[in-house]
């Protein structure tokens, strides 16, 4: 797990908006500068810049901030906010900024953005700002009126969908039930404990069995890639159901056939059980 530290820059200060509102700025510091040479003083590999004016239509506030920035540090540096034009995505590349992301040019410019990553190739990235199923544009400003298919994926294991999908058809046979326990398995230098997927199952286990609890046992060991195990106890006999991942690739492979499956669906949110559903 890589943790990436972010300054939010409004007039040149770091600051943190209140529920997004412009007008609702806190300062944290007064130089950004100093703040991000500190970020890499103390390990981090990578930082994130907002340029928030940019963001609500002010360019060139922060412009020459940014540029002091990318010169007393040496770790990449990832930018959002503003970034509107090919020049101005041109500008940043030409002062060393690393990773542009990009939101309202992508729904308002999207020609643009396919020339500016045909140029840049992997240093472009694409950042949607979603409410319900409303792509919001200008600092979250603007409703631009676009809607978009979401598949809200957390964990994109097809192999979990399914597990998921088999509980929540076939909850009415398991009301004998008396007690259920899960145990969640992964590599040694697994940080998180419970998993994200292991919380993720026991939300919907609890859904389907309202009234009995769920036990999480974690084990970190190896280089085991993951393995979750549904112990259903009933009165004389024990059910288990297990996923057992084979390498990390699942969660790439389950991804792109997520956006496969989305390419042609009528704006809305999905989840990956929809797929298998």
């Amino acid at each position: 797990m890589q943790i990436i530290p972010a300054i939010d820059l409004k007039d040149n200060k770091c600051v943190r908006l209140s529920k997004g509102k412009d007008s609702s700025s806190i300062v944290y510091n007064e130089d950004p500068e100093k703040q991000a040479i500190y970020f890499e003083q103390i390990g981090c590999k990578k930082l994130h810049l907002v340029d928030l004016d940019a963001a609500f239509g002010r360019s060139n506030v922060n412009f020459e901030t940014i540029k002091k920035i990318r010169k007393s540090i040496s770790i990449p540096i990832q930018l959002g906010g503003g970034v509107r034009s090919l020049d101005l995505a041109k500008k940043y590349f030409e002062v060393g900024i690393n990773n542009l992301i990009i939101g309202s040019m992508s729904v308002e410019k999207p020609n643009e953005v396919i020339i500016l990553s045909n140029i840049y190739a992997d240093k472009v990235y694409i950042s949607l700002d979603i409410l319900e199923d409303n792509i919001m544009i200008k600092g979250w400003d603007k409703n631009s009126g676009k809607k978009i298919p979401i598949l809200f994926a957390p964990i994109s294991s097809q192999g979990i969908a399914l597990l998921k999908e088999i509980l929540l058809k076939n909850k009415d046979s398991f009301t004998d039930v008396k007690s259920l326990h899960l145990e969640e398995t992964h590599h040694a230098e697994k940080k998180d404990s419970p998993s994200g997927t292991a919380l993720d199952l026991q939300k919907i286990v609890e859904e389907v069995f309202p009234n009995t609890s769920v036990f999480i046992d974690s084990i970190r060991k190896g280089n085991n890639p993951g393995e979750h195990k549904l112990i259903f106890s009933f009165e004389s006999e024990d059910l288990q159901i297990i996923h057992k991942a084979k390498d990390r690739n699942l969660f790439s492979l389950g991804a792109l056939k997520g956006i496969k499956w989305l390419s042609n669906k009528d704006p809305g949110l999905y989840s990956m059980q929809d797929i298998y559903s």
